[in-house]
């Protein structure tokens, strides 16, 4: 009998966290992130027996928790079926915000909100790119091994990895905006039309728009201000700036 006890308490404490497990709802599908949070509020216990335990299953339980975040944060890809994710797919068509959120409730407790926020922008703008340039881009990720850290939030090596996807990620998408979309030419011709910048455009545009403008609201045609426009156009220097720029001038 006495070669039996540890091995009785054993089970009697696995027993334990298996009756505080079930009286969760939806007990048969909990797994992942939620099932993380769970066992790692168990394991704040008084019981040094039953918090040993406890570690014994976290160290188990987080390693594919931080294998899943990698492969968002690497390829920008989810696991379709894996709803206890904490970052969901809201709205499929959608091309930035909208498609994405945070689930709070099966964020897990080892990630500060910061970071959360992070790998969600990481993956996304990853998944952001592929599809922009209509290749199979990584984020040139290493895997990290966190299977001995009963505490991940306190390792530093977490939080690195984190933030150095982020940058290479934010560094890929920026490069992406400047030189296939020509993200600062098209806020440098803003500048030079919708704020008035290039005084000749300006003045043109007035001059011909003036009389037009000075009639009441229901005399004033949409194609004769588009007319205007184009005058007003090909009366200043806006006529040699790039075709993709000045087709996007519309009343």
């Amino acid at each position: 009998m006495v070669y039996c006890q540890e091995p009785l308490e054993r089970l009697k404490l696995i027993n334990n966290i298996n009756k505080n497990i079930s009286d969760k709802k939806n007990y048969s599908t909990l797994k992942g992130f939620p099932l993380s949070n769970l066992i790692q509020r168990l394991r704040q216990t008084g019981n040094h027996k039953e918090q040993e335990l406890c570690s014994k299953f976290l160290l188990k339980v987080n390693q594919p928790i931080i294998d899943r975040i990698y492969t968002w944060m690497n390829e920008g890809k989810l696991d379709e079926d894996a709803k206890d994710f904490f970052i969901n797919l809201t709205k499929k068509d959608a091309l930035w915000s909208p498609k994405y959120n945070i689930q709070m409730d099966t964020t897990p407790l080892f990630l500060s909100f910061d970071l959360v926020y992070k790998i969600l922008i990481t993956g996304r703008s990853i998944e952001f790119i592929k599809l922009q340039l209509d290749e199979d881009v990584t984020n040139d990720m290493e895997k990290i091994d966190i299977s001995a850290t009963l505490n991940p939030l306190s390792d530093r090596r977490l939080t690195n990895w984190i933030n150095k996807a982020y940058f290479n990620s934010t560094k890929k998408l920026l490069q992406v905006l400047y030189n296939k979309f020509k993200f600062l030419e098209h806020m440098k011709f803003i500048k030079d039309t919708m704020l008035l910048c290039k005084g000749e455009f300006a003045y043109s545009l007035i001059e011909q728009a003036e009389d037009e403008l000075d009639k009441l609201h229901n005399q004033v045609f949409h194609h004769r201000l588009s007319s205007c426009l184009d005058l007003a156009i090909k009366n200043s220097n806006l006529k040699f700036a790039d075709l993709e720029f000045v087709e996007r001038l519309r009343v």
